[in-house]
């Protein structure tokens, strides 16, 4: 597994960038609109193929580059089912894994930051 964590300084924001090595898929963690030529070029040099963008919770602190990053690359979108948002495309819930490629991420709700916040 491929393994990137990105801060973007202005939010004080880390963004994960998790890809599988054998399937060319990758998932960015909390991606923020302000870094996503950042995310892009960071996937790119690693040649990897956006699959998801997963979000751990609503954020106040940032605009998420999600929407964007589906719209420019085709991505699809995950965030907590609990949010009920129309852009999203795979509703995390606790209990219920998302894998893309090799990687598997289990949901662990962890309510505290947001009623709906997620730990993977």
């Amino acid at each position: 597994m491929i393994f990137r964590q990105l801060f973007e300084p202005l939010s004080s924001t880390c963004t994960y960038l998790l890809g599988c090595e054998e399937t060319g898929q990758a998932v960015l963690i909390d991606p923020v609109i302000v870094s996503m030529d950042r995310d892009l070029a960071a996937l790119s040099h690693l040649g990897l193929r956006l699959a998801y963008s997963v979000e751990t919770h609503i954020h106040a602190d940032h605009i998420t580059a999600a929407l964007e990053l589906k719209k420019q690359v085709g991505s699809k979108i995950a965030v907590p089912a609990f949010d009920r948002l129309p852009c999203t495309d795979f509703g995390i819930e606790e209990g219920k894994s998302l894998q893309v490629g090799s990687i598997t991420l289990q949901p662990l709700h962890t309510p505290g930051h947001t009623d709906g916040h997620f730990a993977y």
